[in-house]
């Protein structure tokens, strides 16, 4: 009996087209692989704001150092007590402030303030950090010529950067802030390029970038944390300023630098003995632990919250109050009530806001913040 093949007669040919496919599929991808790859595009360096244009601005030179009269300030004196927690020397023999007359705010307020327009961008910015080296070294930053970081530039080439109430609506404890992260990106990654510049020129001119952004973050006197913030930023630039004169041989330069530089540790750590005294306050009314607010600390609140030499602290003190006010005992409540109601006519609109978002501050809402 014969068996018939059931094998089709056209299975031969398909195998064979099949082989064949395979093999200059193969063919292609050893020629390619041999090749050099294309030319990647170059990375876009248009500005990404669709913010008005930013003002052109000019950066002046340094002002004249005048040894007789530079002030060397003793932040540990007795005098020291009153000052306001700022600098007493005038960082314009280091890193002037630009002409421009546009607000760096407007930059800060779509870039870095979250719910706002512009705000994906820094997002998928941050997507693009690398990692730095040296002093860098497992810190994240843009690369030297990211569009992100270009399109920053000329924003802080500007005199003033102003947030609240002009941008963003002021409403007290619970006003939305900028993402200091952000700030502090831009300032690692100008002066990581300028690290890498080809010449001394290139690099003062980003490690004087970064005193400007600092000084920028420090000019509006609204949150501590933007202060802080703007000291650590003075602080790098600075820094990179004198290692870099001290490369040179530039004595000028490195003494502009070191007087900067040791203003810059006394005024944070006086901040820090802020904070760790009173912002914990309504934190802790709010947790039942009353023992923090002592009868001197609620005093020196009181106090800070009326006359303190500068606005940050003054706002802070408010919203320590709002909480003293729902939670203290009842002198203690008493005397922050009759405190905030004054604080409503306050000459400092900011002040003024505070103090009336505390008058209104329910008991629901306080629990919300605490």
């Amino acid at each position: 009996m014969t068996v018939q093949s059931t094998r089709s007669p056209y299975l031969r040919p398909v195998l064979l087209s099949l082989i064949l496919v395979l093999v200059l599929a193969l063919s292609l991808r050893i020629r390619l692989a041999n090749q050099d790859p294309p030319p990647r595009p170059p990375r876009p360096t248009a500005p990404l704001h669709r913010l008005p244009a930013v003002p052109e601005a000019r950066v002046p030179e340094p002002r004249d150092l005048d040894l007789a009269a530079l002030p060397i300030p003793c932040w540990s004196c007795k005098e020291a007590r009153g000052w306001p927690i700022v600098s007493r020397v005038d960082l314009d023999i280091l890193a002037p402030l630009g002409d421009g007359s546009g607000n760096a705010g407007e930059w800060v307020a779509a870039y870095l303030v979250p719910q706002n327009p512009f705000h994906p961008e820094w997002s998928e910015a941050s997507k693009r950090l690398i990692e730095g080296s040296g002093s860098f070294a497992g810190r994240l930053i843009l690369a030297p010529d990211d569009p992100f970081l270009l399109a920053a530039e000329p924003w802080f080439d500007q005199e003033r950067l102003q947030i609240y109430p002009e941008l963003i609506p002021f409403e007290g404890a619970e006003s939305r802030i900028p993402n200091f992260l952000g700030g502090l990106v831009l300032a690692r990654s100008w002066i990581a390029r300028g690290k890498a510049a080809q010449n001394a020129d290139e690099a003062l001119e980003d490690f004087r970038r970064v005193v400007r952004l600092g000084r920028l973050w420090r000019q509006e006197d609204v949150t501590v944390s933007a202060d802080l913030v703007g000291i650590a930023t003075i602080q790098l630039g600075a820094q990179a300023i004198y290692e870099l004169a001290q490369v040179n041989g530039d004595q000028d330069l490195a003494l502009r630098a070191a007087v900067v530089l040791g203003e810059l540790t006394p005024q944070r750590f006086l901040t820090s003995d802020w904070v760790s005294r009173y912002q914990g306050v309504g934190t802790s009314l709010a947790l039942g632990d009353g023992a923090k607010l002592t009868r001197s600390v609620f005093r020196q609140l009181l106090k800070v919250a009326e006359t303190a030499p500068g606005r940050r602290f003054r706002l802070e003190a408010l919203t320590q109050l709002a909480f003293v006010a729902h939670l203290g005992n009842r002198s203690q409540k008493e005397r922050a009530r009759r405190v905030i109601e004054g604080l409503e006519q306050d000459s400092d609109e900011l002040i003024a806001a505070q103090a009336t978002w505390a008058a209104q501050l329910s008991p629901l809402e306080l629990k919300r913040l605490s």
